[in-house]
């Protein structure tokens, strides 16, 4: 899997959609669900999106550097390792942009791919009374 990118500050970032999104920002749900569009968006709900991006983005740094998965147009440093924007530095590139549809896109393309998958598992077990042992 290759992950999706979006320009922030003249530079490609991976996004990928991963439970660490939703622990950094547990209400970003609720403001999808309000306001599709980046028009629409209070200040607080935009706030809260520029958050999720940015754990997006930390979360597909650390796919990038776990899986190796190289995206076309992203840099890499001499090691093969992307480093994510700090928050700080990532909202001062955002604050310029005039924009923020093409990153809403994203954004939707990336929750709307990876959060349909679920995990299948089946609970293990055990036995509440210990098998004696024979000698």
């Amino acid at each position: 899997m290759t992950p999706k990118t979006v320009e922030i500050g003249g530079r490609l970032w991976p996004v990928c959609f991963s439970l660490y999104c939703l622990e950094a920002v547990p209400d970003i749900m609720g403001v999808m669900q309000r306001s599709a569009d980046a028009a629409n968006m209070t200040g607080g709900d935009m706030r809260t999106m520029l958050e999720f991006v940015h754990s997006l983005i930390v979360s597909g740094c650390e796919f990038c550097n776990t899986w190796h998965a190289k995206p076309d147009g992203v840099e890499f440093d001499e090691n093969g390792r992307i480093q994510p924007l700090s928050k700080k530095a990532f909202l001062l590139a955002t604050q310029d942009m005039d924009d923020l549809s093409a990153i809403l896109e994203v954004v939707q393309e990336v929750v709307a791919k990876n959060g349909g998958k679920r995990i299948n598992a089946v609970p293990v077990r055990t036995n509440s009374k210990k098998k004696k042992r024979r000698r």
